[in-house]
């Protein structure tokens, strides 16, 4: 049986866009009167008032006929009275919809025997909405499409119980919730031009096209010659093709930078994006893809310009990973962002800016601010001669001042000055492994860690977090900590020995996510939100040889487990194996009220108030007072807490997600006792594989003990557990597969 929804939220969610939907049911009637032509069926019109109140059509019932779920639903929360589906809706059933919602035709500024243009009156903010789109074509005429499904130049939209056939290769005007056509407004226009549509083949009188995610074929007069895998615009007037504008003319260059605006080539700067761009990859299949999916550093698209935009680009080659690039931050890793940069070398070195190459002596040093003249035409990178380092002398990590093989390129930006440093893959691992794991843990755990490292470096390559500016990675623990410490003979032969191996699952480069120490047990990607059925290789298990199985969502079974310990768990000899630290009310609600407002306002969905109707919403919230009771409102799957709720004297709310959970309820340079008696200071909890003990004196709360186990995440290989599983032989294949489980290591290249 489907859940249904409570009838006050349906009721709220109407209103939002209640005149909206009644100005067109409200325009068909007076149509269908005036001229009877037009008309809308009651069926449609309950389809439009349930798809304005309901996101999830899955939520309403089934039945025999396509329109039974929608006219069940407006029946059962009074919008309309309807018996017989298909006649056509009239003023009865209007006047109907009007008194449920409390409002009369005055109240939604409706004149009932005007036409009127009341669809303009959307409610920008909600999520029905008006578009105006060229419509491709239905499973009528196209093989891709699913059974009520459209394709069309705004994306793929399901129209169930409408009829479209007759708008395609038209202009129409559409009214959507999600991906789901509430209704067919007019159609616009009887021209359409396809943007930017891949011709896969033009001969005679025939062109097959790609367009917008579906093939078609289109009749056309003779061709003068041949076409084929090109760029172009299609034009079409009374379902004819009138124009065909093939755009050939490409550039070509590493990419240094993407936005949604713009792409930053190598000696062309910035070129912007047009507005109906189109980007498609051509080898190993043919797929539609967007700027996400260009890589910077590398040159493997060709892009096609018109106007002075990119108007197309296509990918025609694989990702050869070989070289990548980091984010330098701050001192302390606080900031992207610096005020200004100090570079030198102890080889000579050579500044690029723009067209111009100036050379250095050895040991001078380069200051650069944003009102540099290095920057005036872009940004300025340096290399040293004869494979040197370039030293960042503005800059200081724990192995003092660092220096990097490589270029490094120095860009300005809004908030200031960012440092990028562009290396070899592999040179790049001898400053990540070191950086991540003791080199004393032997090469044998090095190894582990190269290979982690390796296959979560080629999945940063390929993702857009920094493309904007110019970068996969940064160099904190935000990704893999980089070059805060010097390399090392141990480190290295761990890589040698595995140059270009990766953690393959099903062909594809693993994610590797890695973390210092476990509680005895693992989670999965649901500690993040994410289905654990689409990343099999990450799994809750023990961290023991047993392999002992254990339901820690439940609570009661977590509190036993957490607060003992296991003599067989590979972690166990390592001080965040547990710990526990006691925090007085007073401490715990003043640090937690001092960080509550900036983290509201950063992740709003993430941590809402208590309203007095027993449901949480988004809102400013400064202080929820003295806490009273921290309760624990989701444990996913090895037992880490993703939500828990904090009740204080002035309001309760609910926090959400793993990060913000350790954030606000650790404090300041908070003293941990830990598994090996001794004492650890962390300002953040160090997982949230815990629990919160409330502490009395008589009948007075006078704090919590907060209990628990692990450092880090839990998703994954716990270093710490590797260290001890060389110890007792395991190979760093046997590890691998232990954590990341049904994967295989394969090489890269």
């Amino acid at each position: 049986m489907r859940r249904k929804r409570k009838k006050s939220t349906l009721k709220t969610v109407i209103i939002v866009s209640g005149a909206v939907i009644m100005s067109v049911i409200l325009f068909f009637v007076t149509r269908n009167l005036s001229n009877n032509s037009n008309t809308i069926t009651r069926a449609e019109a309950a389809k439009m008032i349930a798809g304005a109140c309901v996101s999830d059509e899955s939520t309403l019932t089934e039945g025999t006929n396509w329109y039974d779920k929608y006219v069940t639903y407006v029946n059962e929360f009074g919008y309309m009275d309807i018996k017989e589906p298909k006649k056509n809706v009239t003023y009865g059933d209007v006047k109907t919809f009007l008194n449920a919602l409390g409002k009369t035709y005055e109240d939604v500024g409706l004149e009932a025997k005007k036409d009127n243009n009341q669809i303009a009156l959307l409610d920008k903010q909600g999520t029905v909405k008006t578009i105006d789109a060229g419509i491709i074509g239905t499973p009528s005429n196209i093989s891709e499409a699913k059974e009520w499904q459209a394709y069309t130049t705004q994306g793929i939209f399901y129209f169930e119980g409408l009829v479209l056939d007759n708008a395609i290769d038209k202009t129409a005007t559409l009214i959507v919730n999600g991906d789901s056509i509430l209704c067919v407004q007019r159609v616009l226009d009887d021209n359409v031009t396809y943007k930017n549509v891949w011709i896969e083949s033009g001969t005679k009188t025939t062109v097959k096209v790609y367009a917008y995610g579906a093939y078609r074929e289109f009749k056309v007069g003779e061709l003068a010659e041949d076409i084929q895998g090109v760029l172009a615009d299609i034009s079409i007037s009374d379902k004819k093709v009138t124009g065909i504008d093939i755009k050939t003319d490409t550039i070509k260059g590493k990419v240094l930078s993407v936005t949604n605006d713009y792409v930053e080539i190598d000696g062309y700067g910035k070129v912007p994006l047009e507005k109906d761009y189109k980007i498609y990859n051509t080898y190993n299949g043919f797929a539609i893809k967007t700027y996400t999916d260009i890589v910077v550093g590398y040159s493997l698209q060709d892009f096609i310009v018109a106007d002075g935009e990119i108007c197309g680009a296509i990918i025609s080659k694989p990702l050869n990973a070989d070289n990548i690039r980091v984010l330098i931050k701050t001192n302390g890793f606080n900031s992207l962002f610096h005020n200004n940069v100090q570079i030198s070398s102890d080889n000579n070195f050579t500044l690029y800016y723009g067209t111009c190459e100036e050379k250095h002596n050895g040991g001078e040093v380069i200051t650069i601010d944003k009102n540099s003249p290095y920057l005036v035409e872009g940004r300025v990178k340096a290399t040293a001669d004869a494979d040197g380092l370039i030293r960042i002398n503005s800059l200081n990590r724990s192995q003092g001042v660092p220096s990097y093989e490589g270029s490094i390129e120095i860009a300005t930006n809004d908030d200031g000055l960012t440092i990028t440093n562009e290396v070899l893959l592999e040179k790049y691992l001898k400053r990540v492994v070191p950086s991540e794991m003791p080199v004393n843990y032997g090469v044998e755990a090095l190894k582990v860690q190269a290979i982690c490292a390796r296959s979560y470096a080629y999945k940063q390559l390929t993702n857009s977090n920094y493309s904007k500016y110019g970068a996969h990675v940064d160099d904190s623990t935000q990704y893999q900590v980089y070059n805060n410490t010097n390399e090392s003979a141990a480190s290295n032969e761990a890589i040698a020995s595995t140059d270009g191996e990766v953690i393959s699952y099903n062909n594809e480069v693993v994610q590797a996510y890695y973390y210092s120490t476990s509680c005895g047990y693992t989670t999965d990607v649901s500690l993040w939100g994410s289905n654990p059925a689409d990343y099999p290789y990450f799994t809750a298990h023990s961290v023991n040889q047993d392999n002992n199985v254990l339901d820690l969502t439940n609570e009661d079974t977590f509190t036993a487990f957490i607060k003992n310990t296991s003599s067989k768990d590979f972690d166990k000899d390592f001080p965040l194996y547990r710990w526990k630290c006691d925090s007085t009310i007073s401490q715990l609600s003043d640090s937690f009220n001092s960080k509550i407002g900036e983290r509201s306002k950063a992740y709003p969905e993430k941590i809402q108030k208590l309203n007095a109707n027993g449901t949480y919403e988004s809102k400013s919230i400064s202080t929820v007072g003295k806490i009273n009771s921290i309760t624990v409102d989701k444990r996913v799957a090895g037992g880490a807490i993703t939500c828990l709720i904090v009740k204080g004297s002035e309001a309760t709310v609910r926090v959400d997600g793993e990060s913000n959970i350790r954030y606000l309820l650790g404090i300041d340079k908070q003293t941990f006792s830990n598994a090996t008696g001794g004492l650890t200071t962390m300002s953040s909890l160090p997982s949230t594989f815990c629990i919160f003990e409330p502490i009395y004196s008589g009948n007075d709360l006078t704090g919590f003990s907060i209990i628990g186990g692990g450092y880090g995440h839990g998703i994954g290989m716990s270093q710490n557990a590797v260290y001890a599983m060389t110890n007792r032989n395991w190979t760093y294949n046997d590890i691998i597969q232990y954590f990341y489980n049904g994967t295989t290591i394969s090489k890269m290249y």
